[in-house]
């Protein structure tokens, strides 16, 4: 009995010994400041000779952080590095996410443009568990063709949450038959009720010398929602 006694006391001993190793560690690791978002070179889309779109991915090295409200910067400049224009906003990341994001109907007042960038500011960082991804589910996901060289983007998802979606946004990029991107198109929605489907449309022109190439089917769709 005695010696029974002697084993349970040593058992009990690593495991509180591994429990608190364990913990030093957890506690550690959460410790740790989250890394800095990153911005990808943004690709410009001419929509005509002043007005275009881009498309450029944001990305959070994080595995224990999502940040609830970050800040970006659009900037483009000449060929002499002048700048054109500066366009700010802000948007929401969950951990260990990457996004994909298009900025469109950007008017450059007829200026040619050499560089666009993507600056990240100011990040309000939540431990990932205290910020997580709502569920949405889709009910439709379609480009269809309009009038003359007009197409429509229709995106209808379902929110089957008991909370509101605050905030939603829908990145569409178009491709070409050969898998080469040719358009962006974007639609973002501030509200979004519990147990409500919403409805987001959006159009673009493609240039009539293109349409032929153009391949509908093959539309990607990202979608982001904030509860």
């Amino acid at each position: 009995m005695k010696n029974k006694r002697l084993i349970l006391i040593f058992i009990l001993i690593f495991m509180a010994i591994g429990c608190g190793i364990y913990f030093l560690i957890f506690k550690s690791v959460n410790k740790e400041p989250p890394k800095p978002l990153t911005a990808s070179k943004p690709t410009v889309f001419w929509i005509d000779n002043r007005t275009l779109s881009v498309l450029f991915k944001i990305e959070n090295p994080n595995r224990n952080y999502g940040s609830d409200n970050y800040s970006y910067t659009i900037n483009l400049y000449d060929d002499h590095e002048n700048l054109i224009k500066s366009i700010q906003k802000s948007l929401f990341i969950y951990r260990g996410e990457t996004q994909t994001l298009a900025e469109t109907k950007i008017d450059t007042g007829g200026n040619m443009v050499g560089r666009a960038e993507v600056v990240i500011g100011d990040t309000n960082w939540i431990p990932a568990i205290n910020f997580t991804k709502p569920i949405l589910k889709t009910e439709a996901l379609e480009t269809t063709k309009e009038k003359n060289s007009s197409y429509k983007i229709n995106v209808k998802l379902y929110n089957p949450n008991d909370f509101d979606i605050s905030k939603l946004v829908v990145s569409a990029v178009l491709f070409s038959k050969e898998g080469r991107e040719m358009a962006v198109v974007r639609a973002d929605s501030d509200s979004m009720k519990a147990k409500r489907s919403k409805g987001l449309i959006s159009y673009i022109n493609i240039d009539s010398s293109m349409e032929q190439y153009l391949d509908m089917s093959a539309t990607k769709f990202y979608i982001y929602a904030k509860k």
